[in-house]
């Protein structure tokens, strides 16, 4: 934008000839652009090609060619839904620059301090830690085996470690401290994510260097959804320049995947060190998890016991027992006492937001489904006086967490949804406050957002397949399993669900917090909430009983007949009925079970093949692989 602001038209009488004038004395022929320019004549000399009647800059006029220039190269390349998400990349640049201008002139010193959260830096130091004897065993583990220069000790060791410990033991801490002392000492290193929130938190903490990469393990690892089966995946070939390989909470990664990661890594040559951190007693992923769980229990274990999250011995407490056994209702009423909302969920939503602004912190409200996230969310929207009718004229949510309209006004609160730039922190489960609205109306939504780590981005329409949307939802509210990974300093558990949820829920979601008087509770007390990971116990509620199906509210009543009217009737459904930790499908069985009439014939052959190949099992029953099956 700035290089097309600069050019203006000129004449040159001698030849009797338009041509254009650039920065710094440049000339250049009309016929050296990529697209014709705007007609002029040489009573136009003089003036911006891209210009207004009163000769200002068109940003309008100048998007438009650049977008014209680059589409025609990029449909070469691409398919057409990313060249329309660069198009409206570019569109909301042209916005931003044109916000940027116009506060140049009219207030310049603003415009400092705003532009100065755009460009600000950390310095990363990473101080000298006091490591439990756990952490320390670990990270002894980890140096002695990227140490290993000697062929013959290398292919006697087992180059892998399986780290576990409680939410807050310092998993991901001892990590970044093993990956930094390994690249100081000339190593490269390779940390896998399952989300991109994690992957911005590491890169959040970690010092700038070449030595160290983080990524998704999609993304990292080029596994991509057009697999169908393990044996036509075909892993990068930079993975053989790392010397240690991480990866955290894989206890959220996927049979399949977990497969190919593995798979990948025991074909390597050079033989890297593998630490894998995990806790199987959180939310186990959508499909299967109990791949990633096998190949972690061949591996050398350290349990990580310290927890340095809280220092709060109450919270703490009543974790350990949920953590591996259900508690009392007794006991859940005496943990959360004084902190249970009562009254209509509007009251509840309230207090919350009261105390956001009491405390100048996030009040998450954390539910089990999709809905209950969404209630809470338009029960803040109309707290803050957000109206139906500026809903109904809002633009179209991210279809993937069936968020609805959103309409964006300053100091709502939002939640990305998407991928799309990890260094800045645009992440999947970003939050942020939108600071600055810079287009709103029925065909795009463009605004600025402040993350919660201080970090602004900016937001714009994306598209998927065939559907437009903003790659975000509003971010009063999530769903317990998205929380995981995340530590939270207050907010409210609220179990929408008409039925128990899967197992974890209740603990995965009191683990998120820092102390226990920043977690409140709003619905029923119940203990099939709290149903740890496992196989369970005999005496263990697994049915709600008579109190916890009363309903106290016509709310209740209304989400109870939703609930019992619920068939899975599309596969998006049953993905859904899998977030609500909750399904009719046996999961042992789902690809015989799963409704064939919402496939296509692909979908259909996929779902009756084998989750691996013969190939594979064979790969996977060898010495090299550790004798996995």
């Amino acid at each position: 934008m700035n290089y097309l602001k600069e050019l203006r038209y000129a004449y040159n009488a001698s030849t009797q000839s338009m041509y254009v004038a650039g920065a710094k004395g440049a000339m250049y022929a009309l016929a050296a652009f990529p697209m014709p320019l705007p007609e002029a004549t040489p009573e136009d000399a003089g003036k911006r090609v891209f210009s207004m009647a009163d000769d200002t800059f068109d940003y309008s006029k100048a998007y438009n060619y650049l977008k014209a220039c680059v589409v025609r190269d990029l449909e070469t390349r691409m398919g057409p839904a990313r060249v329309d998400t660069f198009c409206y990349r570019l569109q909301a640049l042209a916005k931003f620059y044109e916000h940027i201008y116009g506060r140049l002139v009219v207030d310049p010193i603003a415009l400092r301090d705003e532009l100065r959260a755009w460009s600000a830096t950390k310095t990363i130091t990473l101080a000298d830690r006091q490591w439990s004897d756990e952490q320390r065993q670990a990270l002894d583990a980890i140096e002695q085996g990227i140490g290993i220069s000697d062929e013959n000790v290398l292919r006697q060791s087992s180059q892998r470690l399986f780290i576990s410990g409680e939410p807050g033991a310092g998993k991901s801490e001892m990590l970044i401290h093993a990956a930094a002392k390994a690249a100081v000492a000339g190593l490269y290193v390779l940390i896998l994510c399952p989300t991109g929130a994690l992957v911005h938190a590491y890169r959040d903490r970690l010092p700038e260097t070449p030595h160290i990469v983080v990524e998704t393990i999609h993304s990292g690892m080029a596994i991509y959804r057009t697999y169908d089966t393990v044996v036509e995946y075909a892993p990068p070939t930079r993975l053989r320049r790392y010397d240690l390989i991480l990866i955290d909470e894989a206890s959220q990664i996927e049979d399949k995947v977990a497969t190919m990661v593995f798979v990948a890594i025991g074909e390597l040559p050079q033989k890297p060190f593998v630490g894998v951190a995990a806790d199987f007693q959180q939310l186990n992923p959508i499909t299967g998890g109990s791949t990633i769980r096998k190949i972690c229990s061949t591996m050398p274990h350290v349990h990580l016991k310290t927890i340095f999250r809280t220092n709060d011995p109450e919270l703490l407490d009543f974790l350990r027992e949920a953590r591996i056994k259900q508690p009392q209702k007794e006991t859940i009423q005496r943990f959360f006492a004084g902190r249970m909302l009562s009254g209509t969920m509007k009251e509840a939503v309230a207090f919350g937001l009261s105390k956001a602004r009491e405390q100048g912190k996030l009040f998450s409200w954390l539910c089990v489904t999709n809905k209950g996230a969404d209630n809470i969310n338009q029960a803040a929207l109309s707290l803050l006086g957000v109206s139906e009718d500026q809903l109904s004229r809002g633009f179209r949510g991210d279809p993937k967490v069936h968020s609805g309209a959103i309409y964006i006004t300053e100091g709502l609160c939002i939640r990305l949804t998407r991928n799309l730039d990890k260094e800045r922190g645009f992440v999947n489960g970003a939050i942020g406050v939108v600071t600055k609205v810079l287009d709103q109306d029925g065909d795009r939504a463009i605004f600025t957002l402040k993350l919660t780590t201080g970090a602004m981005v900016l937001v714009h329409p994306v598209r998927s397949g065939d559907t437009v949307h903003l790659p975000c939802a509003y971010g009063y509210a999530t769903t317990i399993r998205r929380s995981q990974g995340a530590t939270l300093d207050m907010g409210c558990l609220y179990f929408d669900h008409s039925y128990p949820p899967e197992r974890g829920y209740g603990y995965v979601g009191g683990s998120r917090f820092r102390s226990k008087v920043g977690i409140h509770h709003f619905g029923k007390v119940r203990r099939t909430d709290w149903l740890p990971v496992g196989q369970g116990d005999p005496m263990e509620q697994t049915a709600r009983g008579p109190d916890s199906i009363a309903s106290d509210t016509e709310y209740d009543e209304d989400l109870r007949e939703l609930e019992e009217n619920y068939e899975a009737s599309s596969e998006e459904e049953k993905e859904l009925d899998y977030e609500r930790g909750y399904t009719n499908i046996d999961k042992d069985n789902d690809y015989e079970n799963s409704s064939a009439d919402s496939m296509d014939e692909d979908e259909e052959e996929e779902a009756r093949a084998p989750l691996l190949s013969e190939e594979v099992v064979d790969h996977m029953r060898s010495p090299d692989f550790g004798g996995l099956l």
